[in-house]
């Protein structure tokens, strides 16, 4: 969506869960949008642990398939993921703990002996999307986010989008008014001017 079309400056606060961010724009309009990024497979060979890196934040990785043994009893168990750890029967292994996701990074210490494993496991890994905002000059801001934030926009005017400036005699000197409240009262006032007749 566009914002601040014909005016010469544009003010976005997003709301983060780790702070709240103004960005200025003096070249509106700005647009604020969510990019998102389609999914990536990967398969890795059990005889080494797991260390996968990515171009952008990972936000969850999900097993789609294999299985492995640690070719002790030629057993096969499942493969580890974020919340499993893979359990031998015969041979457990104290050592071994879930995938652990970090900024762009996945990795996983699954065994504390590999090169006698056998077997592969298949991933897919989604993405978190990203924050953007633009104007006409092009991307002034970009964040990888968990949750999408609640934005306002504010106008040379001052106020934000949907709100009307009125003129107030304490600092700083206006007001901003709701517009579709005001357009509410504004219509039921009528409606009771109406019924008086």
């Amino acid at each position: 969506m566009s914002y601040c079309q014909n005016k010469s400056k544009a003010v976005v606060t997003a709301y983060f869960p780790d702070g709240t961010l103004k960005i200025v724009s003096t070249h509106p309009p700005v647009e604020i949008s969510l990019q998102q990024y389609p999914s990536e497979n990967f398969t890795h060979d059990m005889r080494s642990a797991i260390g996968e890196h990515f171009s952008k934040n990972v936000q969850d990785i999900v097993s789609t398939g294999g299985s492995w043994s640690p070719g002790l009893n030629k057993e096969y168990i499942s493969c580890p993921t974020t919340t499993t750890i893979p359990v031998h029967s015969v041979y457990p292994d104290v050592s071994a703990q879930p995938l652990i996701i970090s900024g762009n990074q996945v990795s996983g210490n699954f065994d504390s002996n590999y090169s006698d494993n056998l077997g592969t496991c298949s991933y897919q890994v989604s993405f978190k999307p990203d924050f953007v905002v633009t104007d006409i000059t092009g991307e002034i801001f970009r964040k990888s986010i968990d949750t999408i934030p609640r934005c306002t926009v504010e106008c040379e005017d001052n106020c934000p989008e949907g709100y009307l400036k009125c003129h107030s005699d304490d600092y700083p000197g206006y007001c901003c008014i709701p517009c579709e409240i005001t357009k509410n009262r504004i219509e039921g006032l009528i409606a009771s001017v109406k019924g008086l007749k």
